[in-house]
């Protein structure tokens, strides 16, 4: 469905993910519009397609899945978008004074020649170039918004790659969108290879290849657990990505390899003979979790009390008998810095937490129980008796990838 209207207000805004609620006069009448938007301000013209939804609370809203905006164009409509609160500093007062001066042609004025805003009453040289700064900004978000649309982007991944890109999105997307691959999370080969495409690069193109290197190197590491990857394998599988036969496209791969070795990007090692190749910063955040985990375990201060004592005492309080490989497991986790005790369902790491936990407390040792899911953390809680958060919760980290961990809360 379609819908055309100007903008009427802005009732809200989230700045960081562009969602918003806007106001249109159309010729259905007002009409309450929601989705993701790019900066979008009274009197603009906007050409919306989506779909009408009910909301129990709000009644019928416009739900937006696509935007085109239109500069408004008469000097009713220049005046409520120059003083929409867009542009800083500038009330319906000032609005009306530069209309007043340069009629229907005060949009050109400030992108062409803005230097004469500085002929209106009350405008200062600095203030001209200051609107010229908020109308540049917002004109050109817009207008990667709407180059990106036309690749079936999302609202919502289109704010995400002109915040990475700012105003050169449409230049650097025409040079090589490939490169949305490393530098954008959430763009995957798929996306920006469907991009490429419709803007006419070659199936053949370096970039190409090196973004499916890349492509296939992340979903090892995220998806199965490995940073590194066989270089036999990651030809074979680069091959099957971009539907080239593997012998012709073996040179252009060792070619991209290389370079992508030349500038740090991957680390090239020998497992068993076998070479590998693995993204340099998986490879570098291994290393970091290796060497943190070596620290932790050298650094642990032996201060339990007597253990099979202590396991004793749990069995008789709890009418359980431990068998050996359990006793095992409890011992080698409260006299160490680090172990991994791992089991299927029913193969009793429940009840050897349990026992951990107690020889802890008995020996005056602080605890705290933690789980990768809030789920899981509730399961812990619930099987232990004992508190348990999440991780992220228990070392204070957000999602902003930014946060460092807590690692003295270990």
């Amino acid at each position: 469905m379609k819908l055309i209207g100007s903008v009427k207000s802005v009732i809200y805004r989230n700045n960081e993910n562009g969602y918003s609620v806007v106001s249109l006069d159309s010729e259905q009448g007002e009409v309450v519009a929601v989705g993701k938007f790019p900066i979008v301000s009274q009197g603009e013209e906007l050409s919306l397609e989506g779909e009408m939804i009910s909301n129990s609370k709000y009644g019928l809203q416009f739900s937006v899945k696509k935007i085109e905006i239109h500069q408004p164009t008469t000097s009713e409509q220049i005046i409520k978008f120059l003083s929409s609160g867009v542009f800083h500093g500038v009330g319906p007062a000032t609005a009306t004074n530069i209309v007043n001066m340069f009629g229907e042609r005060t949009l050109e004025v400030i992108e062409k020649t803005p230097m004469d805003l500085a002929k209106v009453p009350r405008i200062s040289a600095d203030k001209a170039m200051d609107i010229y700064a908020q109308y540049f900004d917002n004109i050109h978000m817009q207008q990667a918004v709407m180059f990106l649309q036309q690749f079936d982007v999302s609202l919502n991944l289109a704010l995400k790659i002109y915040k990475r890109y700012g105003h050169m999105t449409e230049t650097y997307l025409r040079q090589n969108p490939y490169k949305m691959v490393e530098d954008i999370s959430g763009v995957g080969f798929r996306t920006a290879d469907k991009i490429a495409m419709k803007l006419g690069i070659s199936p053949e193109s370096e970039f190409r290849t090196r973004a499916g290197i890349v492509h296939l190197l992340q979903e090892c590491a995220e998806k199965k657990g490995s940073t590194i990857m066989p270089h036999g394998v990651l030809g074979t599988k680069c091959a099957e990505l971009l539907s080239v036969p593997e012998a012709e496209h073996e040179k252009t791969l060792n070619k991209v390899l290389k370079d992508l070795f030349k500038t740090k990007q991957i680390n090239v090692c020998t497992v068993e003979g076998v070479t590998c190749v693995g993204l340099t910063n998986y490879v570098t955040m291994e290393k970091f979790v290796a060497k943190r985990l070596i620290e932790q375990r050298d650094s642990h201060v032996k201060d339990v009390r007597d253990v099979e004592f202590l396991l004793g005492e749990y069995e008789k309080l709890n009418n359980i008998k431990l068998d050996k490989v359990q006793k095992e497991a409890v011992k080698l986790a409260v006299e160490n810095g680090v172990s991994i005790i791992t089991g299927g369902p029913g193969t009793g790491k429940t009840t050897i937490i349990k026992a951990i936990n107690y020889v802890l407390e008995k020996s005056n040792i602080k605890t705290m129980l933690m789980a990768p899911t809030g789920r899981a953390s509730k399961r812990l809680a619930d099987a232990t008796g004992a508190d348990a958060k999440t991780i992220h919760r228990a070392l204070d980290l957000g999602f902003s990838g930014s946060d460092i961990p807590n690692w003295d809360a270990l």
